[in-house]
């Protein structure tokens, strides 16, 4: 790629690395703020199969929707017995923090330990504190540069044997859950169609067409550059179908993208600036919602006119 010259470069650093408000380069938050059932952040499991009662406790206030943990009333639980509640991340995501609500109903009973750990398929295990018994806020973030694949809330047995209860206690319940997400991924930019790369000498107005994607946080802008300045930018302003996106706070309901892709076309006239005739650089660039940006290589026109 032809080297910039220095007001050009800031002019690309100012328009690529401007964070998309208001999240931070490299992350993005996932909010829970629906059920299992359309939510799809996470999945309930337990060792027995079917050792422990699930539900979801989704009242009308949608920001504290939550999920239950019961023991079943009065069966014998044994050593290691576990229910979890698992929010897991997709390849190319790496959860680096949680904030959420807890709610545990285990009073006096040294039987049953409620846990919150962040880990990576069982491995690399981080237990974040939370109150023993009660309704408590937890917040922990692991030490810069780390990240963790899965956030799993669970009530394990941890005696020999370990008794149920009666209906509606003996519970854990984590609800309001907000992962702060590392996206270690940079999306792609492609530019490869329009008539501006007809080939041969172009003249007159020409179309160029840009697509940037990112499976990860999602596409936030695409831009155009022509020998080193900026002729247009296209910031995405659709959400992808089924997925609840809110610009304003950076937050998703899924680890899904937001937005996938953007594609914009542009129509430019190679008789004026930044055109000029003989060999001209055009390249594009696309940056995602976590601050990752990436450009693809030049392309040389050339233009007469």
């Amino acid at each position: 790629m032809k080297r910039l010259s220095g007001l050009a470069a800031l002019l690309l650093m100012a328009v690529l690395y401007v964070t998309p408000n208001p999240a931070q380069a490299g992350s993005y938050e996932v909010r829970d703020c629906m059920p299992f059932t359309t939510g799809a952040l996470g999945a309930f499991s337990s060792t027995p199969a079917n050792g422990f009662e699930f539900e979801n406790a989704c009242g009308g206030n949608v920001d504290y929707y939550g999920y239950d943990i019961y023991l079943k009333p009065n069966p014998a639980y044994n050593q290691g017995d576990i229910g979890r509640v698992k929010f897991h991340a997709p390849s190319g995501i790496g959860i680096t923090g949680i904030d959420a609500w807890v709610y545990t109903n285990l009073i006096n009973d040294t039987q049953w330990s409620p846990k919150v750990v962040m880990h990576d398929a069982g491995a690399n295990g981080v237990a974040v504190s939370l109150p023993y018994s009660g309704l408590g806020q937890i917040s922990y973030d692991l030490p810069s540069g780390q990240a963790r694949q899965d956030v799993e809330a669970n009530l394990k047995c941890t005696t020999t044997t370990c008794v149920g209860r009666p209906t509606n206690t003996g519970f854990m319940d984590i609800g309001s859950v907000s992962l702060t997400v590392r996206d270690s991924t940079k999306p792609v930019a492609v530019s490869n169609q329009g008539t501006l790369y007809a080939g041969g000498v172009v003249s007159g107005s020409r179309t160029v067409e840009v697509l940037g994607t990112d499976g990860e946080s999602g596409t936030w802008r695409i831009i155009l550059m022509v020998n080193g300045q900026l002729v247009g930018y296209q910031d995405n302003v659709g959400s992808a179908p089924g997925v609840s996106c809110d610009p304003s706070t950076g937050s998703t309901t899924s680890f899904r993208p937001c937005y996938f892709g953007i594609t914009h076309t542009w129509t430019v006239n190679t008789a004026s600036a930044p055109f000029k005739n003989g060999a001209n650089s055009v390249f594009a660039c696309a940056t995602d919602y976590s601050g990752e940006s990436k450009c693809t290589d030049a392309t040389t026109v050339y233009v007469s006119n």
